[in-house]
This record gives C-alpha cells, sequence and structure tokens, in this order.
C-alpha cells in the first residue's frame, strides 16, 4: 500500500521532468537478451545495478538497442510481457521467482515504438503500462517474455554490453514456450543460457529525490510578489518549514505538512529579505534541505534619465532627471564604477578631479524601502591638461542647451533664412531663422545621439539654410594676443551626404562689424570632414595686438556644422575686461575685496547666471538659473587676486571686478 501511495503521489506531482538513463554502450550479439529473434519463444531475466541506475524513481518505459534486417521482425516477435522488480543478488544463474516481480506491461509492438523504420537500427521504447518505483537501493530485476509462436531471420538482434560475470540468463526455443511462473528448470540443454552480459538498456525515469530542492520562489529570487506561496519538490511524506526574515532564528511555522508547498497567512512585506528552509521526513529519516532566500518586490523605481555633465574649469557638474516611476529619497552618484557620494538632489558637483582624467558617471535612485533603481545612462568627462599660456577656451558646458548666447561672444544670422528642421526631433527654435545654437543631443526631444560633441555634452552649431548659402558668424570677445599666438578648434561636419560643411575664419584689429575683418586660413573655405577634425592656426602676424576672431559658416545646403573645444593661446596674452563699458543691472558683490568667502545677490531677486574668471581670462567655475551665490556653500574657495565676475540677466549682462585679499 504504502508503495501504491508512493506511485500515485509521483505520478499525479512530479515536479522534475523524467531522465533518460542508459546502461551499457556495447556492440555484442547472439546473446538472446531480452529476447531470441530467431526462436519462436524465449523468456529472459537480467539484473541492473543500483550504482549503474544512480537513483530511485519511477520508471516510464523501458528502451532496448536493435539491429533489424529483416522485413518480417514484426510478423514473429511483437507480443511482450515485460516484468521489473527489485532483487539483492549481485549477478543471476538462476530464475527469480515471478511472484517478486511486477507486471509492468503486455501487449504488441507496432512500428512506431522503434526510432527507426524497419529493416533498421535504432532503439525500441516500451512505454510502461504500468510505471515502476524503483527504490535505488536494491538492483533491478528486468524480464522479458516473447509469446508470438513465429520467428524471424538470425539476421535480426537485440545489442548487448559484456560484463564480469553473469548478469543475464535467457530460455530460448522453437518447441517449448516458457511460462514465468514455472520456468523450465535447470539445466535445460540447447535452450537455457547463462550470459556474461547486459542489454544495452536505456530507462525513461522520473528521479525520487527526499532532499528538499527546486524551490519557488527560486533561491536569491527578487521582486517575488507578496501573496506568493512558498513550494518545493521533494518525494517525502512529511515536511516541516522554517520561514522568517533572519536567517541565524528561523522559526518553524508549520509541521507535518503532506504537500509540497505553504501559503503564507498573511501578505509578506515589501521589498525585504526572506529566508525558509524545508526539513523532510521519510521512514523515520530526517533530510534537510538547504537556506534558501529570496526579495519581495518593492513600491519600483525606475531609473534617472538624461544624466549630462561638463567640466567648468574647477569641478564636473552633474544634472539628471528624476525617475518617472517611483520617489526617490536620495540618488548615488557612480564614478568610475565606485560609489563616489549620495544626494538629494538631482544634480552634482564633482571637485575630486584632477587635469588628464577621463571620468565615467552614471545615477542610482534609492527609495524610502531602500530599493535600488538600474542605472542611468552613462557619460564621459575629460578634464583636459592645463595649457599653458592659455588666452581663451570655449568649449560650450554649462550653456544654456539650445541657447543663441555665449557670454561675451557675438553670435550673428545674417542670412536671415528658416533652417532646415529634422522629422522626428524638436529643440528649441528647430525651422527657424538661427544663428549658432548651443547644441546639446541629449536635450533634444528624443535625445540625438547621432553626433555627440568632440568633448563633454555640448558643442556649439550651424544648421543648414532653407535659402542657401549659411551666413552665420560666431565672434569672440576681444582678445590680447601675446606672444606666439594660436587658435586650435575642432570641428566636423554632421553627414557627407549633401557636401561638407564649409567654414571661414576671420580676424579683426578694428572692431566686430563684418565688414571689419580679415580672412585667415585655408581659402576660399574649409572643406570639414564628417568626423572630428582638430584645426590649428597660427597668429604670430598679430602678435601682442588686440584683436577679434570670427568663425563663418557659409555651407551651401548641407546639414549641419559643429565646433567645439575653441582654444587661444599666447604668451603674455588676456582677455581685456572694461567695466566702464557695461550696462549696470542691479548686481550687489560683497564684501569686496573679500577674505574667503563672498556673496552676489540681485536687486530683483530674479534668477541669473554667474560665471567666474581670473585675470587672463580663464573661466574658473560657473553656475546658472540661480538666485543668489554663497561661494562657501558652494565650497569654492579663491586665491587671492582679481577676478572678473560675469553676470547675466534676462539678456543683459554685467561685468563686476572682485578682490580676493590673503
Amino acid at each position: 500500500m504504502r508503495q501504491a501511495v508512493l506511485i500515485a503521489l509521483l505520478l499525479l506531482s512530479l515536479a522534475l521532468s523524467a531522465d533518460i538513463i542508459q546502461i551499457g554502450s556495447g556492440s555484442l550479439y547472439n546473446q538472446g537478451l531480452p529476447i531470441e529473434p530467431f526462436r519462436f519463444f524465449s523468456y529472459s531475466q537480467q539484473i541492473y545495478l543500483a550504482s549503474q541506475i544512480g537513483t530511485a524513481g519511477l520508471i516510464h518505459s523501458v528502451s532496448f538497442q536493435y539491429d533489424i534486417r529483416s522485413n518480417n521482425f514484426l510478423e514473429g516477435n511483437s507480443d511482450w510481457d515485460v516484468y521489473l522488480g527489485h532483487v539483492q543478488r549481485q549477478n543471476i544463474t538462476s530464475w527469480v521467482p515471478i511472484d517478486s516481480l511486477n507486471l509492468v506491461f503486455s501487449g504488441v509492438h507496432s512500428e512506431t515504438d522503434f526510432s527507426s523504420s524497419l529493416p533498421g537500427t535504432g532503439w525500441l521504447t516500451i512505454s510502461l503500462s504500468t510505471p515502476f518505483f524503483y527504490n535505488g537501493i536494491d538492483n533491478l530485476i528486468l524480464a522479458v517474455d516473447e509469446n508470438m509462436p513465429l520467428n524471424s531471420t538470425n539476421l535480426d538482434d537485440f545489442i548487448s554490453t559484456e560484463v564480469a560475470v553473469p548478469m543475464g540468463i535467457t530460455f530460448i526455443s522453437n518447441d517449448v514456450n516458457p511460462d514465468p511462473a514455472n520456468p523450465p528448470e535447470i539445466p535445460w540443454q540447447s535452450a537455457f543460457f547463462i550470459r556474461n552480459a547486459q542489454a544495452n538498456l536505456r530507462l525513461e525515469i522520473s528521479p525520487h529525490i527526499l532532499t528538499p530542492a527546486q524551490p519557488f520562489p527560486e533561491d536569491q529570487a527578487i521582486d517575488v510578489e507578496l501573496d506568493a506561496a512558498l513550494q518545493w519538490h521533494s518525494d517525502a511524506g512529511s515536511f516541516d518549514l522554517f520561514f522568517g526574515s533572519n536567517s541565524q532564528n528561523l522559526p518553524c511555522v508549520a509541521q507535518g505538512l503532506q504537500q509540497s508547498r505553504w501559503q503564507p497567512p498573511e501578505p509578506l512585506q515589501l521589498y525585504t529579505s526572506y529566508f525558509w528552509q524545508v526539513l523532510a521526513h521519510e521512514n523515520g529519516e530526517s533530510h534537510q534541505g538547504p537556506l534558501w532566500s529570496f526579495i519581495t518586490r518593492g513600491e519600483g523605481i525606475s531609473a534617472p534619465s538624461n544624466l549630462s555633465g561638463f567640466y567648468n574649469g574647477d569641478q564636473v557638474c552633474l544634472n539628471w532627471q528624476a525617475p518617472v516611476q517611483g520617489n526617490p529619497v536620495l540618488y548615488r552618484v557612480i564614478r568610475n564604477g565606485h560609489f563616489l557620494a549620495a544626494t538629494h538632489t538631482t544634480d552634482y558637483q564633482d571637485l575630486e578631479v584632477a587635469p588628464g582624467q577621463v571620468l565615467y558617471y552614471w545615477i542610482l535612485a534609492q527609495n524610502s524601502l531602500g530599493e535600488i533603481s538600474s542605472p542611468s545612462n552613462t557619460i564621459s568627462v575629460h578634464i583636459p591638461e592645463i595649457i599653458p599660456h592659455l588666452i581663451l577656451r570655449e568649449s560650450f558646458e554649462g550653456l544654456t542647451p539650445f541657447s543663441q548666447t555665449i557670454p561675451g561672444w557675438q553670435n550673428i544670422d545674417k542670412d536671415l533664412s528658416n533652417t532646415w528642421s529634422f522629422e522626428g526631433l524638436a529643440f528649441p527654435g528647430s525651422g527657424g531663422p538661427l544663428p549658432w545654437l548651443v547644441f546639446s543631443p541629449s536635450q533634444s526631444q528624443p535625445p540625438f545621439d547621432a553626433v555627440a560633441a568632440y568633448e563633454g555634452a555640448q558643442s556649439i552649431a550651424a544648421i543648414a539654410s532653407y535659402n542657401p548659402p549659411n551666413n552665420d558668424w560666431l565672434i569672440t570677445p576681444r582678445l590680447n594676443l601675446g606672444r606666439f599666438p594660436r587658435l586650435t578648434f575642432w570641428a566636423r561636419s554632421h553627414t557627407a551626404d549633401y557636401g561638407l560643411e564649409r567654414l571661414k575664419l576671420y580676424i579683426s584689429t578694428t572692431g566686430t562689424q563684418t565688414e571689419n575683418f580679415t580672412q585667415i586660413g585655408p581659402s576660399p573655405w574649409i572643406s570639414v570632414p564628417a568626423q572630428w577634425t582638430q584645426y590649428n592656426i597660427t597668429l604670430s602676424n598679430w602678435e601682442e595686438q588686440d584683436v577679434w576672431l570670427a568663425f563663418q559658416c557659409c555651407s551651401w545646403d548641407a546639414k549641419i556644422l559643429y565646433l567645439d573645444e575653441i582654444v587661444v593661446t599666447g604668451e603674455g596674452g588676456w582677455v581685456p575686461v572694461q567695466d566702464e563699458f557695461v550696462q549696470k543691472i542691479g548686481f550687489q558683490v560683497f564684501p569686496n575685496p573679500c577674505r574667503g568667502g563672498f556673496h552676489v545677490d540681485h536687486s530683483s531677486r530674479s534668477k541669473f547666471s554667474l560665471s567666474i574668471h581670473d585675470i587672463r581670462g580663464r573661466k574658473l567655475y560657473s553656475s546658472k538659473d540661480i538666485a543668489q551665490f554663497n561661494s562657501a556653500e558652494h565650497k569654492l574657495s579663491l586665491p587671492a587676486g582679481i577676478y572678473f565676475l560675469k553676470l547675466e540677466n534676462n539678456a543683459k549682462s554685467e561685468v563686476k571686478r572682485l578682490v580676493v585679499i590673503p
């Protein structure tokens, strides 16, 4: 009865798919195992060791390897009875009583039971009408009784493997049909044979496992639902379950379970780590399963998006957008794969940077449960090397995306033509008349990833005029070039499909009207390749003079011309600043002179932008959309010296001198 119950449970609730176990791979013929096709009748018994099978379980089918060459095999050899049982014998030289075996198949084979068409070679598979539970401890006895009163030829056979001791016995005859319940007495001349062989055999078996396995939820699963039931696989008779959130002290929550399943009586907690273990009981023995764990689902939090960053001459400024799903309570800033800092806002300033570094950043969001999002997009920021004799450097980082205003520069649209727009892409000013534009690919809708800036997140771009050619001018602040002056910059065409972009370079010593400028560099223009290309222009003819430089886009119906990393160097050169020519718009810088910290306020309390430059015009710091500025809050410490603060409000600008004393 116990065996019948086990079989029923296995049939109803098997959690594992059946395995195929093959015993024997030899090529031994003429053994009469499991039958002898050349005789009318045969009866055989074979032993297969537990060590050969390797597992307990429910046997669903047995297969024998055949080599059939005649066309009439089935006519003479298709009526079989198959028996299985347990024995403790290690070999066989005499019959095992049939009452200790179980009839598992009785029927007639058809050609569909053979893995290949007949004649042919392959495996005959016999699906058992009564699956047999093998205990995995005793050896397996397999008996086959073939009862068709016909035969085929001696060309048909089943293949065996030679072994060291007798593992098979067989009775074959054309006259006597042996009765398994009362087999012929031994010896029987010319009919009974003892074989040091086993028929090559395949068992389809569903392993019988007592130690709990195959947990559900899977071990270390995440995002498990709060109403999840615990399930496992074991063929044991009863179970005790230990479950809780402390792996060192798990309480027993259920005893004597008859099924391999348990439903918690109350919903589980959000985003909590749970641990559990099952103790299985069978025949007075206990089988402890491993310690499993899972984490329940949280509220859910998506990744931050549109991370951008730039180096402003002093630090890396990062900005990003909050997750669209979930409620973050903090953000984790990751730099070069390591945790850098936590912040409660969607921006961060990284002060620990050094020249020549390439830094990779991404952001993780975290909610009140401690649930962490997937990473944001990854960006890289290059901290440039210190450039000797730097007069001017403009990388367009820190400027308002798609702005037409570059502080201190003049930006002139002389063609006044509408510009080409791009299907499926939107950004401020798209399609209208445009001069040069601060181009921020990550801030367009959707983000525009076809061309990245040469450095950082932004470059300056001139978009093709609807009525060519372009006539867009970008003019630097006034520069004193010093000695050995040089201009370098990077440029590229968006594509070569519509012709390369055209760029002209100019210099003026008399003013910023376009007619004041004289062309320098390649003539009639530079044909800019469709990949970032560096240009290096000597300005030695204008040593120690005050000049303006200009970049003119004169492309003919191309697409987009990009510029980035514009650098002017010269020994002793500087960017002149003249307060008396700047419109005053209500900014106060105090204390001034200062020792250490200082403040910047605007009389209207409206938001403004700030950039700080040293006496040579180099940008040291910038910030935008601020209502006031406190250098201490921004951890900005300036050495003693003279500085210029460029302040912008409502498209108006003002420059203030700041003196820092020791």
